[in-house]
């Protein structure tokens, strides 16, 4: 077995998605979230506080559960830390995993917003809008309506599955903000997008916000699969620079 708060390596029998850590990690389950489809929020936010990705490097542990969300959760980063986020092996790569899941109002969301992160990294992770939010996932640099902006480049995702955003000009990824900031060299490594409804009431995969302006820039897609939009996998309207898909 793996201790609580462990790290250690599993052998892909028994427990799904436990892998290796070059540290140990902050375990969800440690801070009183049940997995089971209930609201699950305050514990998912103290278990990003108590690693304070602003000031330190954590690395993040969630088992196999369904957490609901009912308000953001919110991920401070700066530009001189990083984290590691790993979850049970999900809907990328199997049927059950670490699944967080809006239960919250209609048009609400996103469910995680990435504020001023740097270089760091979200694994094996199911982002779940539940055909409720309106965006699942934003990766951005202010978290204050632009009185404070955080530069962020360099977060990559591997294996993660983004969907169930809903209405108009929603997205399952919104990058970027309603005012000017950097936001750069995003990565998706065998990601899955998948939009809700038939038809679907989804409008894009990964969509950018209207003030983003020149500075939001440099994405790429490595791989997985994207499907079920109304409109665009990709509404690239307000950015500048690359967006590169590889093999989608």
């Amino acid at each position: 077995g793996v201790a609580t708060g462990s790290g250690l390596v599993s052998n892909g029998v028994g427990q799904p998605g436990l892998y290796h850590q070059t540290k140990p990690s902050l375990d969800l389950k440690d801070y009183g979230a049940a997995g089971t489809g209930g609201d699950d929020t305050i514990a998912v936010q103290n278990w990003i506080n108590a690693g304070n990705p602003a000031t330190s490097s954590p690395s993040y542990l969630c088992r196999q559960g369904i957490y609901g969300i009912s308000s953001t959760v919110l991920i401070q980063g700066s530009n001189a830390q990083s984290f590691t986020m790993q979850g049970a092996v999900g809907g990328t790569a199997g049927p059950n995993g670490c699944v967080f899941r809006w239960i919250g109002a209609l048009g609400g969301g996103p469910v995680f917003k990435f504020v001023g992160v740097n270089a760091s990294q979200v694994n094996n992770i199911d982002f779940d809008g539940n055909a409720l939010a309106l965006y699942t996932v934003q990766a951005t640099y202010t978290n204050n309506a632009c009185t404070n902006v955080y530069p962020s480049s360099g977060l990559t995702f591997t294996s993660d599955s983004f969907s169930g955003a809903t209405g108009t000009n929603s997205a399952d990824v919104l990058l970027g903000d309603t005012c000017a900031g950097q936001l750069s060299e995003v990565a998706w490594f065998n990601p899955k997008f998948t939009g809700t409804g038939s038809p679907s009431t989804t409008y894009a995969g990964i969509k950018t916000a209207s003030g983003s302006g020149g500075n939001t820039k440099n994405f790429r897609v490595y791989g997985g699969s994207a499907q079920n939009f109304a409109q665009y996998f990709v509404d690239w309207t307000n950015a500048s620079g690359i967006f590169d898909v590889y093999g989608t």
